[in-house]
């Protein structure tokens, strides 16, 4: 699984809802991570995200961004 707990995530969350200054966010994923694990956790981080946050997420030294 991951390795974030429920709790964390939950918090995450709750940072996208409170924050109207966030405009852009990094997510660097360990590099034992798995691309199908980063996938999953970049789809999850994605759908809490709001419009308007550019959010970059590093994976095995690749960058991918998300407007």
């Amino acid at each position: 699984g991951l390795r974030g707990t429920e709790h964390e995530l939950a918090f995450v969350k709750r940072l996208f809802n409170w924050t109207t200054v966030l405009k852009r966010m990094t997510v660097n994923f360990r590099v034992s991570m798995t691309e199908s694990k980063a996938k999953e956790l970049r789809q999850l981080l994605l759908s809490f995200s709001r419009p308007g946050i550019c959010m970059k997420f590093l994976h095995h030294w690749k960058a991918c961004s998300f407007d």
